[in-house]
């Protein structure tokens, strides 16, 4: 008899071990998928805006080519003693 249960318990161990396993893994595959959804929507959602002219430069320049000509600030940096 204890042998029967020696082999049940290594059964049952086996039995959640792989349970534990392919949940896991199911965890992941469906962080990649969520993942990989919210990356096609954000190409396809810039792709569309970019389209729609809504899409603005990042960069700190002027689009427009203005130069703007601001004088220069004197500092007058004199050590006082």
């Amino acid at each position: 008899m204890s042998l029967l249960y020696r082999i049940l318990g290594f059964a049952a161990f086996l039995v959640i071990l792989a349970s534990t396993a392919t949940f896991a893994f199911g965890l992941l595959v469906v962080g990649v998928v969520v993942l990989s959804g919210v990356g096609l929507y954000r190409y396809y959602r810039l792709k569309k805006n970019f389209k729609n002219g809504k899409i603005r430069s990042k960069s700190k320049g002027y689009s427009s080519g203005e130069i703007i000509d601001m004088p220069v600030e004197e500092r007058n940096e004199r050590k006082r003693v």
